[in-house]
């Protein structure tokens, strides 16, 4: 028997995962309209994601545009959230994972000055 479906199956959930395909056979038996299968989702390395630190500082955010605003000697601090299959725990003390940061004014140059805090939660913070 041969079972296709108009969308891909999506599985988000890292772990054991049941799939149970319910099929309306031609025949009355119960029994053979139901198709069991189990398979082992393993968590990729992605959903690392910046969003704006709560920590006290002027900068204005600006959530769904492309540039935040920055004041003269001000810092513009993001956190960094380790990739799904990590933790931030693990952030530079082993080859898990690791980040880079780079910053451009609105008008394209590259900024000089950038950092990479370590801490707890990792922290990008451009002055």
């Amino acid at each position: 028997m041969k079972v296709s479906f108009d969308e891909k199956l999506i599985l988000n959930e890292p772990g054991k995962t049941n799939i149970m395909i319910f099929v309306d056979a031609a025949d009355d038996d119960l029994s053979d309209d139901t198709i069991y299968l189990q398979t082992d989702v393993l968590p990729a390395p992605g959903g690392g994601m910046y969003t704006a630190s709560t920590k006290s500082t002027n900068a204005l955010y600006q959530l769904g545009k492309a540039n935040d605003v920055t004041i003269l000697g001000e810092p513009v601090i993001y956190d960094v959230n380790a990739p799904t299959k990590y933790s931030n725990a693990t952030y530079g003390t082993t080859s898990d994972w690791s980040a880079e940061v780079q910053a451009y004014t609105a008008s394209g140059p590259r900024r000089a000055r950038c950092e990479l805090c370590s801490s707890n939660a990792q922290q990008t913070i451009w002055k």
